[in-house]
């Protein structure tokens, strides 16, 4: 649905004189060209929550393991693991 709008953003943009006044095109070509921005912005936003996901994954199953282990000294060592993980720590 974006794409055709930017599409007809454009064309009137192309538009030559008489069909639409100049500040017009003007500002159909600065439209197009932030819906453009903004669908990028949106994409890479939705690639960090993905990647966000998998960390949160990575961690849970993380977790799960030191917490099978059954020793005493695994609670501290899932709070580091999360505590890692969480603030983006390599080898979290």
């Amino acid at each position: 649905m974006s794409d055709d709008l930017v599409k007809r953003l454009r064309s009137l943009g192309r538009a030559g004189p008489g069909c639409i006044s100049f500040l017009a095109s003007e500002d159909a070509m600065k439209a197009a060209d932030r819906i453009e921005k903004l669908e990028a912005a949106l994409v890479q936003s939705f690639e960090k929550m993905m990647e966000d996901g998998r960390r949160i994954e990575t961690l849970e199953n993380a977790l799960k393991e030191i917490l099978s282990l059954g020793s005493w000294g695994a609670n501290d060592l899932a709070r580091t693991v999360a505590r890692e993980a969480l603030e983006g720590k390599e080898g979290a």
